[in-house]
């Protein structure tokens, strides 16, 4: 079995509830006794990996233009190029953030314990399906491929 930690996703809707201005492609049902409720694709989750990583990058570029603006104190043109970069980075960082966190809120609400499981594997342990059925022993790739796969086209005919 693999292990699942606990996501930040009660932070996520916190702030969500918070901040009216907060954008995710969340879709809202007229009635109350509907929650929200995420549609996700498998090709969105299967991102979140490389979202994570391109957080990472885009914040080791910001260190980096820090650095470089020490360098430039004397040249206003390049100055304003370093600002307009780091106003870039740090938009592509927040956007890439609410992707993350609309994942995680999308995965806290998989209905399907084994489904969740692997998903989580595969997408924030960025694990090949080999690599999961290895774990999962008792199924083989394709079936556990094909199980997710289903789930997919059963949350979009919902």
């Amino acid at each position: 079995m693999l292990f699942l930690p606990p996501l930040k996703v009660h932070r996520a809707k916190q702030r969500q509830s918070e901040n009216p201005n907060f954008s995710t492609k969340i879709l809202r049902k007229k009635s109350s006794s509907m929650p929200d409720k995420i549609i996700m694709t498998r090709e969105e989750a299967e991102q979140y990996h490389w979202l994570v990583s391109e957080i990472a990058m885009c914040k080791q570029s910001l260190i980096v233009i820090e650095a470089d603006k020490k360098q430039w104190k004397r040249s206003p043109s390049t100055l304003k190029d370093l600002a307009e970069t780091r106003r870039l980075l740090e938009k592509r960082i927040k956007m890439c953030q609410e992707q993350c966190e609309r994942f995680e809120i999308w995965l806290a609400g998989v209905s399907d314990p084994q489904v969740k499981e692997w998903l989580y594997a595969r997408c924030v342990e960025n694990l090949s399906w080999v690599q999961i059925a290895v774990q999962d022993s008792h199924m083989s790739t394709d079936a556990i491929r094909r199980r997710v796969s289903r789930y997919f086209e059963k949350e979009a005919k919902k």
